[in-house]
């Protein structure tokens, strides 16, 4: 029930046309997992973003689609990992003004 509420909040959050999400997740066994994110005003820019930033390894996981289709299970879970700040910001400033990018390493060892 928590989830659907928070899934509910983002949505509301990102309803307008202003981002995409460039995201990859990598397992390995006794690593745990890796999430890039990268999030911008076209899905050019986010998936540049990405590519600036994250190893090229990671590039061929890379999907981008438009933050109000995230139907996705595992688009929806990386948005759930955006701050809160950072959506209200992407809502608040002008498209391609403001851009995010993340990388955050699980040890699930």
């Amino acid at each position: 029930m928590a989830y659907g509420i928070f899934t509910s909040y983002r949505s509301s959050v990102m309803k307008s046309e202003c981002c995409y999400l460039a995201y990859c997740y990598y397992y390995a066994t006794g690593e745990g997992v890796t999430v890039i994110l990268a999030i911008a005003g076209s899905a050019y820019r986010a998936e540049r973003l990405f590519k600036e930033r994250a190893d090229q390894f990671f590039h061929r996981g890379m999907a981008v689609i438009p933050l109000e289709d995230s139907e996705d299970p595992e688009a929806r879970y990386a948005l759930s990992l955006i701050p809160d700040p950072v959506l209200t910001h992407l809502k608040k400033n002008p498209t391609g003004t403001t851009e995010y990018c993340s990388e955050l390493h699980y040890n699930l060892a």
